[in-house]
């Protein structure tokens, strides 16, 4: 019951997270490469593991958010994207030779090896 509760916590942090960064977030300069107050952070976290909901308007700072958002995919068991579909992804990305065409085609074949 306890995973179970952490998981619909998780799924909700993510949702109001992805949404509050889609409505508030996109035109944001390095918007996930600027890291959060960590202190806040920990606390949102602790929020929503114990199932609250959060009204993220009142938190001032996206970085904070996106943060946050972050960190729920780093914690997963696995990763979002396995490790033999990554490297499949930079191996094409780096060859120069391709043209859009063509690394469009290799990329629709790498999203066939995600997991359904």
């Amino acid at each position: 019951k306890q995973w179970y509760q952490r998981r619909v916590a998780i799924t909700a942090g993510v949702y109001q997270c992805a949404e509050y960064i889609r409505a508030h977030g996109l035109s944001e300069e390095g918007l996930f490469r600027i890291g959060g107050n960590r202190r806040l952070i920990d606390q949102l976290h602790l929020e929503y593991d114990n199932g609250n909901l959060i009204d993220l308007n009142t938190i001032q700072d996206i970085a904070v958010i996106t943060s946050v958002f972050k960190s729920f995919f780093r914690e997963l068991p696995q990763p979002l994207i396995p490790d033999l579909v990554s490297q499949e992804i930079l191996k094409h990305s780096d060859n120069r030779k391709l043209t859009i065409a063509e690394f469009t085609t290799k990329l629709r074949f790498c999203s066939t090896l995600l997991p359904k």
